[in-house]
């Protein structure tokens, strides 16, 4: 049983938790980037919010768990049966089973995909949910990322065009948002929009490298 929420995960804990979740190769390396730091204090955050309604005795948010749901993801298991695949190794009573096989399994597909699922029974995140409530996490996705290729010719950006000057010429406030399904989505702060930017773009890569 490795509980998750550790206050600061080691470098090769690190590793091992990017090489299990994402099956990259750059886990091998010793390089830790601004964007490892920035994933691990989202990772950190999302455990510790998942283990307020874990139970004390009986923790269902350990690595080994995360780590299994993860593997059924990818192999595209429907939810129903993953959760019946997780209960038969859990000694939680009845009454509190499907809250606590909802709440493990809602955090391991946040730290795998970084998008906001499941419920928030303390605060307001002000994300954009992804409802996965059946079938496997793969049809889910593809419905709510549907898109239309609109370029025919790849765009190659200049350096110029970065937050800083998006900020002062479009006239906006940049968010950095932990949460794929925010991307490029505007809100409003009261004084002038706001345009939320996901900044886990390097595990984003790791999906696509699979």
């Amino acid at each position: 049983m490795h509980p998750l929420n550790h206050p600061s995960l080691a470098v090769s804990n690190r590793q091992d938790i990017i090489a299990q979740f994402f099956d990259s190769n750059a886990a091998k390396t010793q390089e830790n980037t601004s964007e490892d730091e920035c994933y691990f204090e989202y990772f950190e955050d999302q455990c510790e919010l998942a283990h307020q309604n874990d139970d004390f005795k009986n923790q269902i948010c350990t690595r080994q768990n995360i780590c299994s749901i993860i593997h059924q993801i990818k192999a595209g298991t429907d939810r129903a049966t993953l959760k019946y695949n997780l209960s038969s190794n859990l000694d939680i009573p009845q009454k509190d089973l499907e809250d606590a096989l909802n709440n493990v399994t809602d955090l391991a597909v946040r730290l795998y995909l970084i998008v906001f699922t499941g419920e928030v029974r303390r605060g307001v995140t002000g994300q954009s949910p992804i409802v996965w409530k059946e079938g496997s996490l793969k049809n889910t996705i593809a419905k709510r990322f549907q898109h239309q290729l609109i370029l025919a010719d790849s765009v190659k950006l200049e350096k110029l065009f970065n937050a800083k000057n998006v900020e002062r010429i479009a006239d906006v406030t940049i968010q950095w948002m932990p949460n794929l399904v925010d991307h490029l989505r505007f809100s409003e702060d009261g004084k002038k929009p706001v345009l939320n930017i996901f900044h886990h773009a390097r595990f984003v890569e790791f999906h696509r490298e699979r």
